[in-house]
């Protein structure tokens, strides 16, 4: 649920006009604000953008770490194991 919000918020900013772009015209504001948007995302798209990644970032790091110490646990019970097997 809150990835479908999270999608719709970025493509609602991403459809939003720049307000930084000066306006000379309804055509001709048009295309500039396409290419506007083709070489760089809005500010506020680029906050959403940089916050996502940093959450996924710190999110997957604590996922590696739990599972790193789940393995690293898992090798020592088996290696204290083998030495009580012998």
């Amino acid at each position: 649920m809150y990835k479908k919000i999270l999608f719709s918020l970025i493509f609602f900013v991403s459809d939003f006009p720049d307000f930084r772009t000066r306006r000379s015209g309804k055509q001709q504001n048009k295309s500039h604000s396409q290419a506007q948007a083709h070489k760089s995302p809005t500010p506020l798209l680029q906050y959403i953008s940089d916050s996502v990644r940093k959450s996924v970032d710190k999110t997957t790091k604590n996922a590696c770490l739990y599972f790193a110490k789940k393995t690293i646990n898992a090798h020592k019970y088996r290696r204290y194991q083998f030495d009580y097997s012998l």
